[in-house]
């Protein structure tokens, strides 16, 4: 088993028991445009945006830290690049860590499926793309917190058209050892969509998002869960909310908002929201509400507590 060539560079990467990519907000706080390109040798790195990378990772894991320590470390990458790690101090192997890459003064990362597909789209790698093993650090870095590992059986392999690019990864869990597919596509628009498959398990083309997302939530695994809300946008039918709504009690906060967004401010979700969210401790209830206040309306809110 081996390690990506961005684990590599930052030091070595303790195992994860699942993937996590999803849409959380970027790091950068404006809405994301398509970086201007430029070749790697003509953007070197500012300082400033490394520092502001590190910056902002440390911020990502102040909450989860719980006042522990958090220690940022810097390795050259592909294209130019710096590869951005930020870990908690003494946590277990691939927990409380967060990635990005710097390129000149654009930061892409962490878990940031709109600024990877920017940075593709701007490079023109939808046609002319890096070399696979280097374009493989970078999504590792940006999508994955630079934790996914390889399986050494079967090669990388990345697609391109004028219309989309697609990394085909073989992956290895751990500590299971079990093997998926993990595929990062980038099309001529939008975010980059990462869709995750376990060789064992057969799920159709046709197969319904919701029953995706059951499946993914009792293997807990936070890529093919990711995958499986961006299927589910203000769904009707009554077991794509429930599924959505058990996915609001996620740990990972982002993939819990992202579900909430999904679920969209209706009647329907307001009561299985009320029902998933009844065991909750008092003030893990209370900042699910705050969220949904945020994300939606006060009335909403209220509608929950």
């Amino acid at each position: 088993m081996k390690w990506l060539l961005a684990c590599v560079l930052l030091s070595a990467c303790g195992p994860t028991k699942s993937v996590e990519a999803t849409t959380a907000a970027p790091i950068a706080d404006a809405a994301r445009e398509e970086p201007t390109r430029a070749a790697p040798e003509a953007a070197p790195n500012a300082p400033d945006a490394t520092a502001a990378a590190q910056a902002a990772l440390e911020r990502v894991l102040a909450a989860e830290a719980a006042g522990h320590p958090i220690s940022t470390r810097v390795a050259p990458g592909p294209q130019g690049t710096h590869l951005v790690r930020a870990m908690i101090d003494d946590m277990p192997p691939g927990v409380g860590v967060r990635a990005a890459f710097v390129q000149g003064q654009v930061i892409v990362g962490p878990r940031d499926l709109a600024g990877f597909a920017a940075f593709v789209r701007a490079h023109e790698w939808l046609v002319r793309p890096p070399p696979t093993d280097e374009l493989v650090t970078l999504a590792n870095v940006a999508l994955f917190d630079g934790l996914l590992a390889l399986d050494d059986s079967v090669p990388s392999r990345l697609t391109t058209s004028a219309d989309a690019l697609t990394l085909e990864l073989h992956v290895v869990r751990f500590p299971s050892g079990a093997k998926e597919t993990v595929r990062v596509v980038v099309g001529s628009s939008g975010p980059a969509e990462v869709v995750a498959t376990p060789p064992s398990t057969t799920l159709s083309a046709q197969a319904h998002p919701a029953a995706e997302l059951e499946a993914a939530l009792q293997r807990d695994d936070a890529a093919a869960i990711s995958a499986a809300i961006g299927r589910l946008q203000r769904p009707g039918d009554p077991a794509a909310l429930a599924a959505l709504a058990k996915a609001t009690l996620l740990p990972n906060e982002t993939l819990a908002a992202n579900a909430l967004m999904a679920m969209g401010a209706t009647p329907a979700s307001a009561t299985l929201l009320k029902a998933a969210w009844q065991a909750l401790a008092p003030a893990a209830r209370a900042k699910l509400v705050a969220l949904a206040r945020e994300l939606y309306s006060d009335a909403f809110a209220t509608s929950l507590e």
